[in-house]
């Protein structure tokens, strides 16, 4: 199962910004739905197979956005439809979100940010 996660700063919530999400999510073929204030999804079908893609989309404060795709897609093999699906929503949100940028991509940088506030046991003490 493919997750690749993706953060952007420089996001500025609003009415507006709203509208302009809800566009792009039309122009790739979805619906953005919103699961309450600030967290919405929509779901893709991409590629050849129309592989069945869910996006999340974390407004958070601070102009942050967090992005979130899953799919079946296996990760052995790349997870190259989900890749070029994340390539294609990062690339609109950036055109819309001028100014914005990628902080961070799972894809490229390592594996899934841990949640803040999850606290993560020490190891043995090796004393």
């Amino acid at each position: 199962m493919a997750r690749l996660e993706a953060w952007m700063d420089g996001v500025v919530d609003g009415p507006d910004r709203r509208q302009e999400l809800s566009e792009l999510a039309s122009q790739l073929g979805g619906q953005l739905e919103w699961l309450d204030p600030r967290n919405g999804e929509v779901k893709l079908a991409c590629g050849d197979e129309a592989l069945l893609v869910t996006a999340w989309i974390e407004l958070l404060p601070g102009n942050r956005l967090r992005l979130l795709l899953s799919s079946r897609e296996g990760m052995s093999t790349g997870a190259q439809v989900t890749a070029a699906a994340l390539e294609v929503i990062l690339q609109g949100l950036l055109d819309i979100a001028k100014g914005s940028t990628v902080r961070f991509r799972s894809d490229r940088d390592g594996p899934l940010l841990k949640p803040q506030g999850i606290a993560i046991p020490a190891g043995p003490s090796m004393d």
